[in-house]
């Protein structure tokens, strides 16, 4: 016997959605379909953004709760630890697409790959942040070792930025369109 899952009312406008009879992605515009694939780019992002945000002791709840542990002064996680969380959180939402045993598996190397890339740099953000605190306490304001701290974060957000949209394509190249696209919804959920 096969059952249907029951879907909301959608505006007549509403975007193609798995599940949903009403839209289909059938008549969308070529703009329509590069806006949803730019979406989805952004929330596979957002997954990677999330692990490296963790990783860099940022402020985000889900991650730092994740990844980090929900106290504001907890250490932070080796290379092998952070591995860890961020296989399991990817691993989570690879389970919700439905991946392939390939896909989890390009997928994961992608990851590791990120999170051996991103650990130090964020360890040396860490470090220019402790000397920007040091800096702060002295009793002059040395602006040629502010200006040269500032030039080393640029350098490092500029590599982890780097590091990040390379992941950001692996990831959206290994899952399918329709897997990328309900990954936007599922991040949607947690944001909405």
């Amino acid at each position: 016997m096969t059952t249907t899952q029951p879907t909301l009312p959608t505006e007549p406008s509403a975007p193609a959605r798995p599940g949903n009879p009403q839209a289909t992605d059938n008549h969308a515009s070529p703009s329509r379909r590069s806006r949803l694939g730019f979406v989805a780019g952004l929330a596979i992002g957002a997954l990677v953004m999330g692990i490296a945000g963790a990783l860099g002791g940022a402020r985000l709840p889900l991650a730092e709760a994740a990844l980090r542990g929900a106290g504001p002064h907890r250490e932070p996680l080796s290379l092998e630890e952070a591995r860890d969380h961020a296989e399991f959180f990817t691993a989570f939402l690879l389970h919700r697409l439905d991946a392939t045993e390939d896909q989890k598996s390009r997928i994961l190397s992608v990851i590791d790959a990120t999170v051996d890339q991103a650990h130090p740099l964020i360890a040396q953000h860490r470090s220019n942040r402790d000397a920007l605190g040091s800096l702060l306490a002295r009793p002059t304001v040395d602006r040629e070792e502010l200006e040269r701290l500032r030039a080393q974060e640029v350098a490092l957000a500029d590599r982890l930025s780097r590091t990040l949209a390379s992941a950001i394509a692996d990831s959206a190249e290994a899952l399918t369109a329709e897997q990328r696209l309900a990954l936007v919804e599922h991040l949607h959920r947690f944001h909405h």
